[in-house]
């Protein structure tokens, strides 16, 4: 590593061989200008659905001239079933060969009433969080259990969306 920046321009780790990693706000003129091959969104459920459109728009061009390049958006479920995350979630879960996904995640059919049930609850997230036993605990987990109101508690350990917020039966337009 031949420098670190810290601040606000140009925040990153810079190598001798000229690669980098640079931190960019998620907002499609930070982007602008720049090449990557990867661009990694973390919290993506956050971005507003037309932000994240921009966003979107704004990096596909800057990897143009970047085989095999790749964008990774993560997450948990977000407080609405909208936006680049949940686009590109739904995709890979529907098959899409251009979206590939890690989902841990409960299965959307998991009924309210086993998140509500403290045991039930446990053990389901036992299935599915894969940082218990490595980065946290299930000891912690239960304290978050008991912490936090139940359909946070769901989105963020358990990445289960709230029931059709968001979406609409008939176009606005």
């Amino acid at each position: 590593v031949s420098q670190s920046r810290y601040g606000e321009v140009n925040k990153g780790i810079y190598f001798d061989n000229g690669s980098s990693f640079i931190v960019l706000k998620p907002d499609g003129h930070a982007y602008r200008g720049k090449a990557a091959d990867i661009s990694w969104i973390d919290e993506a459920q956050e971005i507003p659905a037309d932000e994240g459109a921009a966003l979107m728009a704004a990096i596909r061009p800057l990897q143009d001239t970047r085989p095999g390049s790749s964008i990774i958006l993560s997450g948990t479920a977000g407080e609405y079933r909208q936006g680049v995350f949940w686009e590109y979630l739904n995709r890979g879960r529907d098959g899409d060969p251009k979206v590939g996904i890690i989902d841990y995640a409960a299965p959307e059919t998991t009924p309210w009433e086993h998140v509500e049930d403290e045991t039930t609850a446990m053990n389901l997230l036992a299935k599915v969080h894969p940082g218990i036993g490595t980065l946290t605990t299930s000891d912690v987990m239960l304290e978050r259990y008991h912490e936090l109101p139940k359909p946070q508690w769901a989105r963020e350990y358990l990445s289960i969306w709230p029931e059709s917020f968001g979406v609409v039966a008939i176009p606005t337009e």
